[in-house]
């Protein structure tokens, strides 16, 4: 069996060797794929010829699987819910540290953190905003925004027009060493995204790294960002397309560093049980059985 990353262009690859060998695929969806597919009349075309066509659409989560499902015509019986996996060994939790705070430029202040491509769906400007009512409460508050994209430049003039040069900080683009020590310093992790047009978060990798590091989340009601937690145990899921909901949650957590340590450390166990990469392969494992991929796979070979 083919494996396909993606609809396009791998499953329109997979979908050529089957019409011309008979080997079966099956193809990984992640949600914003198919959602902004739609918008094209050619794609939307090649997604469901590629749809129609796999023995098997493995979704990154629930919310996915319901678009497949509703948007698609993708029958429940062909749809796999596996959702990504951490390293839980190389996002691990870390004691505060002055030396690795200092030299990120953040010192003693409370700090936000969001990891990300610079895109509207992920929220930033509703945390550029939100900040305004929460520096009231917590003026040492900074945002620290890792990754870089397209939306960079209005951000930037965002933040200027509402004079919060002096609490958001644009780190761009990190290595992967430096990207596990902002995650492990930071005070609390936020990704508030929120849906533009059709464009959606499908699962939301970085807060699993982030409760991985023994971090709480907040993420945006939007997409398949409330599969990555527990919500009220691990993190939160609040509606990002006005700041205020977002802005009350952070200051509250921000203001309780005792209970920001207490979902922490249920934020790394939850994580460890649920998504590191050893219990994702098992449950792999027993997917993929339960559905008779592995009969399909011995046909397949022979």
């Amino acid at each position: 069996m083919v494996h396909c990353g993606r609809c396009l262009p791998e499953g329109v690859m997979a979908l050529a060797v089957k019409m011309m060998s008979g080997i079966p695929y099956s193809c990984y969806v992640h949600g914003e794929d198919v959602t902004t597919a739609a918008d094209s009349r050619e794609y939307s075309w090649l997604v469901r010829r590629v749809l129609y066509q796999a023995r098997y659409v493995i979704a990154n989560s629930h919310n996915t699987a319901r678009i497949l499902g509703e948007d698609w015509g993708v029958s429940s019986a062909r749809i796999v819910v596996l959702h990504p996996g951490v390293d839980t060994q190389r996002f691990i939790p870390s004691k505060r540290d002055s030396r690795i705070r200092n030299a990120l430029g953040w010192h003693d202040r409370r700090v936000l953190l969001t990891v990300g491509r610079l895109q509207l769906r992920k929220g930033h400007d509703r945390m550029i905003l939100a900040l305004r009512t929460i520096r009231e409460t917590v003026p040492d508050v900074l945002y620290a925004i890792a990754g870089d994209g397209e939306e960079r430049t209005a951000l930037e003039d965002l933040v200027a027009r509402q004079g919060l040069g002096d609490h958001v900080q644009f780190l761009g683009e990190v290595g992967d060493d430096r990207l596990v020590q902002c995650y492990q310093q930071c005070d609390l992790f936020v990704l508030p995204n929120r849906q533009v047009g059709r464009d959606i978060e499908g699962f939301g990798m970085v807060l699993l790294e982030a409760q991985s590091c023994g971090k709480p989340v907040i993420a945006g009601a939007s997409g398949g960002t409330a599969e990555t937690m527990q919500a009220g145990e691990t993190g939160y899921v609040v509606p990002c397309e006005q700041p205020g909901d977002l802005a009350a949650i952070v200051a509250e957590l921000l203001l309780d560093p005792d209970r920001r340590t207490r979902m922490g450390e249920s934020a790394r166990s939850w994580v460890v049980e649920q998504f590191d990469w050893e219990v994702q392969s098992a449950q792999v494992a027993a997917l993929f059985e339960a559905k008779s991929i592995g009969p399909v796979l011995e046909a397949a070979a022979t």
